[in-house]
Formats: C-alpha cells, structure tokens, sequence
C-alpha cells in the first residue's frame, strides 16, 4: 500500500514487451514515452479534486538533455584517408547541419528509444541528410543478421501542392498520406486512397538509403530500449509525493482547530473577527498538527530515497548537473565521480559511431566514391581535460617517435589538422615569424597573470 493518498495517481506501469513486437505496439509505446517526455506524467488518475495540488518535477526532460549534450554537444569529426572524400565529407557536415542534426536526433532517440537517419540525392546532385521520424517507419531484416535491412518503409504527409510536385498531379483530396518501399532491389511510392500513383521501379541507389539504430540495445531485439524505460515509475512516484509534502505544508500554514465535547447546533460558535467563544465544562480545543511526531521527516526521508534511487537508475551523477563537486579537483577524480554517465556515454557512443560511419559512407557513394571508403568518427572528449599536460605528454611522445604529429593534433582536438600542419610548416620554412618577436598586448599579459595566480 502506498497511503490514502496514492489514489492520486497509480504508478504508470509499461505492459510487457514481447519479442516480436508489431508496429502498433511500438508506435503505442513511443507514444507514451513522448507524453512522459513533454510532462504528461499525472495518468490513470482520479478526477482532480478542488484544491488539489499536482506538482510535475520533470526529471525525465531533464536527463533526456543532459544525456544528449554529453553524447553529441560538442559534436563529432570525421576522417577519411583520401582527401577528396574528407573534402566532400567536410561539405556534407555544413550542408546539412550534421551538429544540429545529430543532437536532435539523439534526443529523440533518447525518448522513444530508436533512432534513424535517411540518406538521399537532390535533383541538383547534392546529397540531403536528414533524421527519419521512427514512428512512420517499418523495417524488415534478416532472420539471422538483425543489422541487416532488408525492407524499409515510411509513410509521411504531404500537402496537395507538394503531392503535386512528387508525382505531377493533383491529388483527389488535400493533404494525402505518401508511402515509401525500399529494398536493394526496387522503390515503389504510392499516395493512399489514390490509384493513379502507385509506382514501382528499380532502387536507383543500389541500396537501402536508411541507418536505423537503437538508443540501448536489447537482447535479441531489433528495436532499443528509451532512457525512460527504468525511471518512469520512479518520476511518477516522486510527482505524489511531492504533492503530498505540497499540501501538508499548505494545511500547516492554515491549521485545522479541532473542537472536542462542543455542540454548535445553539449559534453560540459563530465564526468572525473578534469572536470569543464559551465551551461546556469536559471539552477541549487544539490544533491539528499534520506534521507533528516526525511526520514531515518520514515525508522528507522518502522523498530522498525516491531522489537518490531515481538519479541511480538514470545513471545520472548529481555531479553532472554541478553539485557535490569539491573545488579544485583533477580530471581523474572528476571522471570518478562522472564514472555512470561516463559508462553510458561510451556504451552509446560504440552504437552511434557504427551509425555515423554508414551514413558518411551512404552520402559519399552518392557522390561517387567507393563503397568501401574508409571512414573514421572523431568523438570530443566526454570530460574537461588538462590541456596544458595533455600538450606536454603528447610533446614527449611525439619527441619519442610514439605518437605521430597527426595523432597529437588528433587527441589534442585540433579542427583541421592538414591546415595546421600546412599553416606550421609554411612558417617554419618563411622564418619571418619565427624571427619576428612576439607583440603581446598589456591586457593579455594581465589576464596571463591574474589566471596563473
């Protein structure tokens, strides 16, 4: 039993899964998941009664954000050992925003719990990149190889006008529902309800155009699992009770006066300023103390045990939103402390990259490169680094022939490390800088200063 009160809201409980789950079951379940999301997070409840506080500390938001700007804030770089393709790949990234991109997809991908990217030509030969909304999509892949596609589709609305510009005419109704078939073998799009488009021709790419991923892999399954799998319960639970605490508090703003052994059916208790009131031998009068005998304690210890276990099962150290971080720490300690988001982080790290790599791959194809091209996802540092040790390690490693100059500018995360490397050699072989003394304004030399203590 969770109290009296738990008939404010009944935990939100997810109905098992099973393992081969049909599309509606998981549209059914990104559904939910995304009302949860936006702070729909008060249902299968009583009708709210007058008064009634029903307070929405949306934590699933909160760690939804924060997972997704320690994924993908800083974004990602891409190598390729043939430099027309790093070119084009470069191209790529501005044109199509891939920073922007790739962090809204993460937090979508967060959400719902999979995640997809669709890769096509333009008429005018450039290559447009953009995320693929799971919830209109269905694939098929092979029974022994789940990576493996085999049957993509995706169903959309389109605007008459845009209809009109798909297939060259107007549709029999306005907005119409426009469905995509891909395989390795053909393309077929129809407009639903309309027999006058409905074609069929071969895959003019050679290949599936989609990267679909999931956000947490789960055993045997093609689709992820949502970060908000294990916490929802918890946030719902953690809602009552703070709106429980809420109200106690208001009530011991406005005590309740009991009177026992008193009959007001006289008129003698009559309520007003400057009331005094006479009561009969053998009654008494108190306050109504909710909170006395411990009771706002009790209340207070639950709440931080539905806090500590929330922030657990997030794998969300309160240090990744600044508290309970002591000044002055090294980078190790603070990856200590980090250490769960850190482990998460890496673990969805190894599933994007496989992702990022076969979309650069299917981009660069259009363009014309081979399939085969090798391509190498760059991820920044997931924590703050000493930069000044890290440029002194990377020097004597470089002095000793460990490292090359392209590794140390890779870890030390330089943008463009050919440039760099062009811009340093020019100057070693003009001399004029290297002769030329240094001009360093005062204000720079101040502030120098100031931060060396």
């Amino acid at each position: 039993m969770l109290g009296q009160d738990a008939a404010m809201m009944y935990p939100l409980r997810l109905r098992g899964k099973e393992l081969n789950e049909d599309d509606e079951g998981r549209r059914a379940r990104y559904m939910r998941y995304l009302d949860f999301y936006k702070g729909n997070q008060w249902t299968n409840i009583v009708p709210e009664r007058a008064g009634q506080r029903r307070l929405t500390a949306n934590y699933a938001r909160a760690f939804i954000k924060k997972g997704a700007s320690f994924l993908l804030g800083a974004g990602v770089r891409y190598e390729c050992y043939d430099p027309l393709a790093q070119a084009a790949l470069e191209r790529l990234c501005s044109e199509n925003s891939f920073d922007l991109l790739d962090y809204e997809a993460a937090t979508d991908c967060a959400v719902l719990g999979d995640g997809a990217f669709k890769v096509t030509l333009r008429q005018d030969g450039s290559v447009r990149v953009r995320s693929a909304d799971v919830l209109n999509l269905s694939c098929e892949w092979a029974g022994d190889d789940m990576r493996r596609l085999l049957r993509v589709t995706e169903r959309y609305m389109l605007s008459a006008e845009e209809a009109f510009a798909l297939a060259g005419m107007l549709p029999l109704q306005g907005a119409v529902e426009v469905e995509e078939a891909w395989t390795e073998q053909e393309f077929r799009v129809r407009i639903a309800n309309d027999p006058r488009l409905d074609k069929v021709q071969p895959n003019p790419y050679g290949f599936i155009p989609y990267v679909v991923f999931p956000n947490e892999r789960r055993p045997r399954m093609f689709w992820g699992d949502s970060d908000l799998v294990d916490i929802i319960e918890l946030c719902s639970e953690f809602n009552v009770r703070m709106s429980v605490m809420s109200q106690l508090l208001q009530f011991s703003g406005n005590p309740v006066l009991v009177l026992e052994g008193v009959d007001g059916s006289d008129g003698r208790l009559r309520v007003g300023p400057g009331a005094v009131w006479e009561l009969p031998p053998d009654s008494r009068a108190y306050l109504l103390e909710l909170l006395g005998q411990g009771g706002l304690q009790a209340h207070m210890d639950y709440i931080s045990a539905l806090h500590r276990a929330l922030f657990d099962l997030a794998e969300m150290p309160h240090s990744a939103f600044a508290r309970d971080v002591p000044g002055g720490v090294s980078g190790v300690a603070l990856e200590m402390l980090l250490y769960p988001l850190v482990q998460k982080v890496r673990r969805k790290r190894q599933i994007w990259t496989e992702a990022l790599e076969k979309r650069a791959r299917m981009a660069l194809r259009l363009l014309g490169f081979p399939a085969d091209v090798a391509v190498r996802v760059v991820w920044a540092d997931i924590l703050p680094r000493d930069r000044a040790s890290l440029v002194a390690n990377e020097i004597a490693l470089v002095g000793q022939g460990i490292h090359s100059r392209a590794t140390a500018n890779r870890l030390l995360g330089t943008e463009n490390p050919e440039a760099e490397a062009e811009a340093a050699l020019a100057e070693m072989q003009g001399g004029a800088n290297m002769r030329k003394p240094l001009q360093v304004s005062g204000a720079l030399v101040q502030g120098l200063a100031q931060a060396a203590g």
